[in-house]
């Protein structure tokens, strides 16, 4: 019917003025039939001025952030769906989009008011940006021992100034009540603290000095070698248990040259692996005093690693730092590891990897990691174990007495809702 009008005017040779005019009105009536519903969630075409609907757009960002889906398989499970021609660079407009327009997590924590426990946990991670050297600038984040982040921000390197920096942001900011502190043992991380907060209860993460142990020993390869050969010797020997059937002398052979390489190794590394072995112990002692009587052994052992620099330096910082790593016996109630943490930013270097960041855009790359840390307060316990298991279907804020039912956390976080 519409074409027929085109065709009339065009045929009978009107004056071009109205021919436009119809025109424009059949290009109008055909957009609006186009408008397509899905399932009730969103529209294809509805703002001034915008080609998709905001529906659409909330729809892109939890496909990506929640379902961890990539920007092609979003657009083309959204083409399916809408019969549009959504392409993976429109979806990743509207997640950088997202990234630079929402609400920082202090912002978050500010108006949801969630019960905060007092414990701080403080590490952080070189993060790549494009066209600057790996380690310029590093996420620094705060997370609370409830199991969500409170404050992370970009800054360069981890030196002292912008930590301190970052701890004066979180006491004013948020009124933090601060009760224990949980950190690795990163020498800026050490004076910032003990400069801002010398009266809180420092405590060294157990997990990260049992892994710089093995760094700087250099007897990680060592120690598997020798789990893998004993495991091999121990598979072999049941072989020849009672009653003794005859065996291949191939088997026999296996037997003795397993034990052999065993034997070899701990001959070769004696020394370091007794170190190793000593060094754990007193790292993992839980009185005050075993602490006291396998820190004298430590003192005796480091004598024979005078002439080795690291070694020599590694030792006598675990018994400089004697109160920050044992400040859990003092202070029960604080945690000794910062897996939590760790496991958080395991998350946000798989997807930065995933989706190959945001080239230079820095402020994009920040926005985009705390939209994650954002989502990571809403999200739900799933696979709570032992002592933990009751937060299972739990989210983090809900554990911290914030009521969240019904609420978008998408478009609570955005900072124009409307648009």
């Amino acid at each position: 019917m519409y074409f027929l009008w085109f065709f009339k005017y065009k045929k009978t040779g009107k004056n071009k003025k109205n021919r436009d005019f119809f025109k424009g009105r059949i290009l109008k009536s055909l957009l609006n039939d186009s408008i397509v519903k899905t399932a009730g969630l969103f529209t294809l075409r509805k703002r001034k001025r915008s080609k998709y609907s905001y529906d659409l757009f909330i729809e892109m960002i939890k496909r990506h952030i929640e379902d961890r889906t990539s920007y092609r398989v979003i657009a083309k499970r959204l083409r399916e769906t809408t019969h549009s021609r959504l392409s993976s660079f429109t979806v990743f407009n509207a997640v950088k989009r997202a990234s630079l327009n929402s609400k920082s997590l202090i912002e978050i924590i500010k108006e949801l008011k969630p019960n905060l426990t007092g414990i701080l946990h403080l590490d952080g991670k070189a993060i790549k940006i494009k066209g600057e050297s790996r380690h310029s600038q590093s996420l620094f984040i705060g997370f609370d021992s409830t199991g969500f982040p409170i404050h992370q921000k970009l800054i360069e390197g981890e030196n002292k100034l912008e930590i301190m920096k970052f701890i004066d942001g979180i006491e004013k900011e948020l009124n933090y009540p601060f009760k224990g502190i949980i950190s690795d043992m990163q020498e800026n991380i050490i004076y910032s603290l003990a400069s801002k907060k010398p009266e809180i209860p420092h405590q060294f993460c157990k997990t990260h000095i049992l892994r710089g142990i093995d760094r700087i020993l250099r007897i990680q390869p060592v120690h598997n070698r020798l789990f893998k050969l004993t495991r091999k010797l121990r598979r072999l020997k049941s072989l020849f248990i009672h009653p003794y059937s005859p065996k291949k002398e191939s088997l026999l052979k296996e037997l003795k040259t397993t034990g052999e390489k065993i034997t070899h190794l701990k001959r070769k590394h004696k020394d370091t692996l007794i170190l190793r072995r000593y060094l754990r112990i007193y790292v993992l002692s839980n009185t005050p005093q075993k602490v006291e009587t396998r820190l004298k052994r430590i003192k005796r052992l480091r004598i024979k690693f005078k002439s080795k620099k690291k070694i020599y330096n590694l030792i006598n910082n675990l018994i400089k730092y004697k109160n920050n790593i044992f400040a859990y016996l003092k202070t029960p109630y604080l945690p000794t590891t910062n897996n939590q943490l760790e496991n958080l930013i395991k998350q946000y270097e798989r997807r930065l990897k995933t989706i190959e960041g945001f080239g230079k855009n820095q402020k994009a790359t920040e926005g985009y990691l705390n939209l994650m840390g954002i989502y990571q307060c809403f999200k739900p316990h799933t696979d709570s174990r032992g002592k933990n298991k009751y937060k299972n279907g739990k989210s983090p804020l809900e554990l911290a007495s914030v009521s969240i039912k019904g609420l978008d956390w998408v478009r609570f976080v955005l900072k124009n809702s409307n648009s």
